[in-house]
């Protein structure tokens, strides 16, 4: 069974570059990893401060767009920004589709 996995420490810490990291690893294993972003954010990228950045979605267009049986793992960035219910949708993501959520 995934999990729902939440990561967390201070601004600056190397939140963003972590996750783009784990973005690319799963790449190199052939899968299919998707970035997501709450949908307060406007602006649909990760961006690291070494100036690394990716596209994202937003947690609406992973909810009602995504074709989530493609999905090898959701990975979401500003994860503090989500809502209460969008944090318990995650969770039964993770749980009917057996797919990881960092």
């Amino acid at each position: 069974m995934k999990k729902l996995t939440f990561r967390y420490s201070s601004m600056n810490a190397g939140k963003s570059r972590n996750l783009i990291s784990t973005y690319y690893n799963y790449k190199e294993l052939h899968l299919n990893p998707i970035i997501v972003v709450p949908n307060i954010i406007k602006n649909k990228k990760v961006v690291s401060r070494t100036g690394e950045e990716l596209d994202a979605i937003s947690f609406y267009e992973l909810l009602y767009e995504a074709d989530i049986n493609n999905i090898d793992c959701i990975l979401i960035d500003e994860a503090h920004m989500l809502s209460k219910n969008e944090v318990i949708d995650l969770n039964d993501i993770t749980i009917e589709f057996d797919i990881p959520v960092i």
